[in-house]
C-alpha cells in the first residue's frame, strides 16, 4: 500500500500541474486537454504518496493497448518527441536531479486488474524512472494519487 506522506487536494495538484505545464499552455505544444477537467470532476479526495517498488512497477501506461509499466519495453517507445523526453528525464536522474511528481489515479474497474494506479500526468517520467532503475536501487516514487 502506498505510504501516505499527507492529504492532498484538487487545488494543490491543480497547482503542480500548471507549475509543470502539464497541459502545454505554456511551451506552446497543446496536449492532456481534457485533463483539468477529467480529474478535477471524478476524483474526490487526493493524497501525497510514496509508491512501493511493486505499485510502480504495476503502474498503467496510457497508451492502447494499456500495458503495466514492468511490461514495457523501452526499445519499443513510439516517437521520437517521446524517446527525446524519456533520455532527458533519465539524463536528469543519472545528473543526480528528481522529477516531478506523477500524477495517478485509482484504477477504473475496465482496466487491468493487475494494474496498481493509472497513470494521468507522467508517463514519460516513468519510464525515464524505470530506465534508471535497471541500475540503480528503487527509491519510492512521489504521486499525487486522486480516488473516487
Amino acid at each position: 500500500m502506498a505510504r501516505i506522506v499527507r492529504n492532498s487536494t484538487w487545488d494543490e495538484v491543480k497547482r503542480h500541474l500548471e507549475n509543470i505545464d502539464a497541459t502545454g499552455l505554456n511551451d506552446g505544444y497543446p496536449r492532456n486537454d481534457p485533463l483539468f477537467n477529467l480529474l478535477s470532476s471524478l476524483f474526490t479526495s487526493w493524497n501525497f504518496c510514496e509508491l512501493t517498488e511493486n505499485e510502480f512497477n504495476s503502474l498503467l501506461i496510457p497508451q492502447d493497448p494499456h500495458i503495466l509499466l514492468k511490461d514495457k519495453d523501452l526499445n519499443d517507445i513510439e516517437g521520437e518527441d517521446s524517446n527525446f523526453v524519456v533520455q532527458k528525464y533519465h539524463n536528469d536522474l543519472v545528473n543526480g536531479d528528481s522529477l516531478p511528481t506523477i500524477v495517478i489515479r485509482e484504477r477504473f474497474p475496465n482496466n487491468l486488474v493487475d494494474c496498481s494506479f493509472y497513470i494521468e500526468d507522467g508517463a514519460h517520467r516513468a519510464l525515464a524512472l524505470k530506465k534508471f532503475y535497471l541500475t540503480n536501487s528503487y527509491i519510492p516514487v512521489n504521486a499525487f494519487i486522486g480516488y473516487f
